[in-house]
């Protein structure tokens, strides 16, 4: 396996050296080479052959970079949100402090308590 992939870095240098030898050297190339299209296509080119492995560790370091650059602050935003509704709630909770439901709840209790308290 570690030969083949040796392998294929040699075969992709020497294209790229092929590429950059026809870029500079060939009358057609000097034709293209005026052309911002055709420079910036044989550029990506021999960058892609020659260094891949370079730019998969760029663009790995740069989504990963920007997925930590977007989800920090959506985790930040988040917590932000938790902790207001938890405030709210605390708030609430002062102001009225027993829900409908809790309150009945503490009601019916009370009303049984009495009937078996006042039934012995």
């Amino acid at each position: 396996m570690v030969f083949w992939l040796h392998l294929t870095q040699v075969l992709a240098a020497l294209i790229g050296l092929n590429f950059l030898y026809l870029t500079f050297h060939s009358s057609i190339a000097l034709h293209f080479r005026h052309t911002l299209l055709n420079s910036i296509v044989f550029r990506t080119l021999i960058f892609l052959l020659v260094s891949w492995r370079l730019f998969l560790k760029a663009v790995t370091f740069l989504c990963f970079g920007g997925l930590v650059l977007f989800t920090l602050p959506l985790c930040v935003l988040i917590a932000m949100l938790k902790r207001r509704q938890t405030v709210t709630d605390e708030n609430t909770r002062r102001k009225y402090p027993k829900t409908n439901i809790e309150y009945r709840l503490s009601t019916k209790n009370c009303k049984t308590q009495k009937k078996k308290g006042g039934g012995g």
